[in-house]
């Protein structure tokens, strides 16, 4: 499902990054990135305005190296994670990571099924210099973990994280052709 580039090539400008396992709920970013991968392929049965070049979908299931790698050269990235908040199974939960200590981005951490991987990784990255200017987290919650949720749970998550990347990438496009008034 990598839509990873050829040696040599420039990355696509959005990097959605699903991370996660193959057991029960865990697997849930994978299954949302996939969604949104097929939608870009045009195999979703939904036209979408996105050009697939202009997004690579990517799933890891190792945190620190593969994900640290997957950002890299980036401009804009989303990371999407199983969670465990305590809301209604399949909410998307919406954090910020640059917002430091103590932030929202910090909950999550605490609420990854991956425990504080994905954070201590970002961390990493934000220490040397390797994410992207801009970078969002995306949560979704797995409640007990035991299971996926319905298929048009999943469908609802790809198009909420679809219109998520659409709109980084306009604000991209409209830092790099600013309007004259």
């Amino acid at each position: 499902m990598s839509s990873r580039r050829g040696p040599g090539s420039a990355p696509a400008p959005l990097c959605l990054v699903g991370v996660g396992s193959h057991l029960g709920g865990d697997q849930v970013a994978w299954e949302v990135v996939r969604r949104v991968a097929r939608r870009l392929q045009g195999t979703g049965g939904r036209g979408e305005e996105v050009a697939p070049d202009r997004i690579d979908c990517e799933c890891t299931a190792r945190v620190v190296g593969p994900l640290l790698e997957r950002l890299r050269g980036r401009r804009v990235a989303l990371v999407l994670d199983a969670a465990r908040s305590g809301l209604a199974p399949g909410t998307l939960l919406e954090l910020a990571a640059a917002d430091g200590p103590g932030g929202a981005a910090d909950t999550l951490g605490h609420h990854s099924s991956h425990g504080p991987g994905v954070m201590e990784t970002l961390a990493l990255g934000r220490a040397l210099g390797m994410l992207p200017p801009r970078l969002r987290l995306l949560g979704v919650e797995i409640g007990d973990g035991l299971q996926l949720p319905p298929a048009a749970v999943l469908d609802a998550l790809a198009g909420a994280v679809l219109r998520i990347a659409k709109a980084e990438l306009a604000a991209l496009e409209d830092r790099d052709n600013p309007h004259e008034i």
